[in-house]
């Protein structure tokens, strides 16, 4: 901790855990059986949705005080969505898999992330947590300024570190277009965008030391340990979203 900044690291995502408290609302993409949720409401009280596209992973999310669980898919449109289902449980995506991994395809409900904060009267998110195998792409591509601009910090997976993962410049591109829009972009991972935090200036009150401390500093040495932690939970295969 330095000032009054506390930088966590929470199931292999880093984010800003000073800034959370009772009344802070979380939302949680890729909410695998609730890990995360559980975890992050847990250790600051907050309310957390939790949204998992996959049905029997969103059955097993527990539903609490502060854990409210979603069945959908975040998507470009709302309307049913085809979803591959993977032979890892915890690979299943909107996104294209490689045939081998595809056990069944399924149609499940999707939702833009906007219609569902209007659902549920959601004016700011102080943290949008994304892991959704690949599906980051379009949902960063396709999020309206306004949206992004209610958002206090993100804390996304994407996963270039996949063999079939296609890039084609989106990562960067997506990066580009926040920082335009005032997010400082922190990369913990060191050789992918495995872990990534981006900040809205324009909510957080931070000081130019605090951006720099963060963004240096902080970055290569917690860099260093999550890329072994990463690598050891990928292998035992415990990341749990």
């Amino acid at each position: 901790m330095f000032n009054s900044v506390q930088l966590v690291s929470m199931r292999l995502h880093h984010f800003i855990g000073s800034w959370l408290d009772g009344d802070a609302v979380v939302i949680d993409l890729g909410a695998n059986r609730g890990y995360f949720a559980q975890e992050v409401s847990a250790a600051y009280g907050c309310t957390c949705y939790a949204i998992e596209a996959m049905p029997d992973l969103y059955a097993a999310i527990p539903k609490t005080e502060q854990i409210r669980p979603f069945h959908y898919a975040i998507a470009s449109r709302n309307q049913p969505i085809t979803f591959n289902v993977s032979d890892q449980e915890e690979s299943g995506s909107v996104h294209r898999l490689p045939t081998a991994m595809i056990t069944e395809t399924i149609t499940v409900p999707g939702i833009t992330l906007p219609q569902f904060m209007a659902d549920q009267g959601i004016e700011r998110v102080d943290l949008l947590k994304v892991d959704i195998e690949g599906a980051e792409i379009e949902l960063f591509q396709t999020l309206p300024d306004e949206t992004l601009g209610k958002i206090k910090q993100i804390a996304v997976e994407f996963h270039d570190f996949l063999d079939y993962f296609e890039d084609d410049g989106a990562i960067a591109a997506i990066k580009a277009r926040l920082e335009s829009l005032g997010f400082v972009c922190i990369v913990y991972s060191l050789t992918c965008h495995a872990d990534v935090l981006f900040i809205n200036r324009a909510l957080a009150p931070l000081s130019a030391w605090d951006y720099f401390y963060l963004g240096t500093v902080d970055k290569y040495r917690r860099g260093i340990s999550h890329g072994i932690r990463w690598r050891l939970e990928k292998l035992l295969g415990r990341e749990g979203a």
